[in-house]
């Protein structure tokens, strides 16, 4: 998948039991990273 700075992407969190993941909003900062990583900040409407 072709990611660019500023996309908004969906990235599996894992829960605490490390067994079971819900899909998240993450924005990416930065995509130019080798092995197609890239760095990004969770996005949450939590306070």
């Amino acid at each position: 998948m072709e990611v660019n700075t500023a996309d908004v992407v969906l990235c599996g969190f894992y829960f605490g039991d490390l067994k079971t993941t819900k899909n998240r909003p993450v924005l990416v900062l930065k995509n130019n990273l080798p092995y197609h990583d890239f760095v990004g900040i969770l996005i949450s409407s939590k306070n």
